[in-house]
């Protein structure tokens, strides 16, 4: 990562515009030199200690032992109110699909200009949320930035060769919470309640499709997905009063009917999905990606139990809110709307459970998964995996039959299927298959995999 990364203006997820400052963290990863542990140690202290003191951290200063305290242990100097602690790690997960420092062409250029964004936008929310002033959200969003070059060269840029970009964002949400200290559950609460404005919005956009044919559904829970950026356009981020006649949500339903019928599917095995999980006792492990989306994947789930009456779910969620992906608070709240009602039937009936993770990624990562979690889904009969993020980490065979849904979106997903941008995935992956293979020029793609497997069936 020597050569000095592009920087287009690129925005997170393509969606969310941050503010046009005058540094970048492609700028500071030339400017910070390789470190020893201890060079780090010192210099992380310093700039953490400085985020503290610009948000008023109620705990004040700090002092960094060691690179573990941050990297290794996510409740360390950080306190979650009402939210449960993380469980400590002994290690980060294995850098798949690619090291952050090292990827193909384009995935790297992806990776730095999404942390950038990324944390310049969490120093802009922390400073609406705490009402601080421009020069001082500018000094946040510098102190996160290089907190996080600083960790990319620590004992000789160990992190950057070594985790993937699905890790990366953990450790800028480590370095967001350093920052708040004691409140670090501001955050928290501010993403609760976006995300439950989120799914109420698509909640409402789907109530006019709701018994749509479940062939039909899928896809649309599909487009609402890929949809995020038009949400956004439309508002829907930071709306309260929405209802289901008002002209946001109908734009929505408009827009993820309109999109869905012009979804091109390379790879769908949805009719296998629906065909195995339609008829006899079936158990199916779901685990869910953004808010948003999460409505119209809930409201598939539902239509599923509707259909069979001996199948059973098993719901696998994360106790936080990161990101813009689901927590449990906002599954709860969803759980608790209307449309939703036959799904809390099943609760009650003891067809559907609930099983809590608390892993400070945004992608839930398998091989951090607890004895509890990883038992309920080993004795599920398939698993509906939603989000790209969940495929490329989800890599190791061994695991129940698995069906991935999402839209391909950057370089590294691009790379990875072997798909063009915006084309839709449902992809069945046998217990004993993965969905890619290798590295590098050795890369072998879901679409290469999925001919291979059609070919040996047929």
């Amino acid at each position: 990562m020597d050569a000095e990364p592009a920087e287009p203006a690129r925005t997170i997820k393509g969606a969310i515009p941050a503010s046009a400052f005058g540094f970048s963290l492609a700028r500071m990863l030339i400017d910070i030199p390789f470190l020893s542990s201890e060079e780090a140690v010192t210099q992380l202290t310093e700039t953490v200690n400085a985020s503290r003191a610009l948000t008023g951290a109620p705990d004040g200063p700090i002092r960094i032992e060691n690179l573990d305290d941050v990297v290794l242990n996510p409740s360390r100097f950080v306190s979650f109110d009402s939210y449960p602690e993380p469980r400590p790690m002994q290690r980060l997960p294995d850098g798949r699909p690619y090291p952050f420092g090292n990827g193909p062409a384009g995935v790297q250029e992806n990776a730095v200009a999404w942390a950038d964004s990324n944390l310049k936008v969490s120093a802009e929310r922390i400073g609406g949320l705490l009402s601080l002033p421009g020069p001082r959200i500018e000094s946040l969003a510098w102190a996160l930035l290089r907190g996080f070059g600083i960790l990319l060269r620590a004992d000789g840029g160990l992190l950057c060769d070594t985790m993937g970009f699905n890790t990366s964002p953990y450790l800028q949400e480590r370095l967001v919470q350093l920052a708040l200290g004691g409140r670090a559950h501001v955050v928290f609460d501010d993403r609760d309640r976006r995300g439950a404005q989120a799914n109420k919005l698509v909640e409402l956009a789907l109530t006019a499709v709701a018994d749509m044919p479940l062939e039909e559904l899928i896809p649309v829970s599909l487009a609402v997905g890929s949809s995020r950026r038009a949400m956004l356009r439309f508002g829907l981020a930071s709306r309260d009063d929405a209802h289901p006649s008002c002209q946001i949500v109908q734009n929505l339903a408009e827009h993820a009917t309109r999109d869905a019928s012009a979804l091109r599917f390379p790879v769908d095995a949805s009719d296998t999905f629906l065909r195995k999980l339609s008829r006899g006792p079936q158990r199916l492990g779901v685990v869910l990606d953004d808010n948003g989306e999460a409505a119209a994947d809930v409201l598939v789930v539902q239509r599923l139990l509707q259909r069979n009456a001996e199948l059973c779910v098993v719901f696998v969620l994360n106790e936080y809110p990161l990101s813009v992906n689901i927590s449990r608070r906002t599954f709860e709240k969803l759980l608790g709307s209307d449309l939703y009602a036959p799904l809390r039937r099943a609760c009650e009936d003891g067809r559907v459970e609930l099983v809590f993770e608390r892993q400070m990624f945004n992608n839930l990562h398998p091989e951090l998964l607890s004895p509890t979690t990883r038992e309920a889904l080993l004795n599920c009969d398939a698993c509906y995996l939603r989000g790209v993020g969940l495929f490329e980490v989800f890599t190791k065979a061994g695991a129940p039959e698995r069906y991935h849904a999402f839209i391909v979106h950057g370089p590294s997903s691009i790379s990875v299927t072997g798909m063009e941008d915006g084309d839709a995935v449902f992809a069945r992956i046998e217990p004993d298959a993965v969905g890619y293979a290798g590295s590098g020029r050795s890369l072998r793609t879901l679409r290469e995999l999925s001919a291979q497997r059609l070919e040996s069936h047929a």
